[in-house]
């Protein structure tokens, strides 16, 4: 399956005619919990219900170590790091 994305055009603060523009990722919808789980089962053979340690597992590990302030690499996923935001 090919990537999908969408353009978007640029801003243009230069007040010239000339566009340019940005490609976005294009989403084909939300997967649930649930659904990652199930499909996991199906790609290493293992139960929903070890998938699901599993991911309870990462999620756990991911948030205890992002809240003491590390990044974290994983390759061909992301970074991740904590973000602040404060109510309006």
């Amino acid at each position: 399956m090919a990537f999908q994305y969408d353009l978007h055009e640029n801003p243009n603060p230069n007040g010239n005619n000339k566009k340019r523009y940005h490609a976005r990722p294009a989403s084909n919808g939300t997967m649930s919990a649930e659904q990652l789980i199930e499909h996991m089962s199906k790609h290493n053979g293992l139960s929903k219900a070890v998938n699901s340690s599993i991911l309870m597992t990462l999620h756990e590990v991911l948030v205890e170590r992002l809240s003491e302030g590390e990044n974290i690499n994983i390759p061909g996923l992301g970074n991740l790091q904590a973000t602040l935001s404060c109510p309006e």
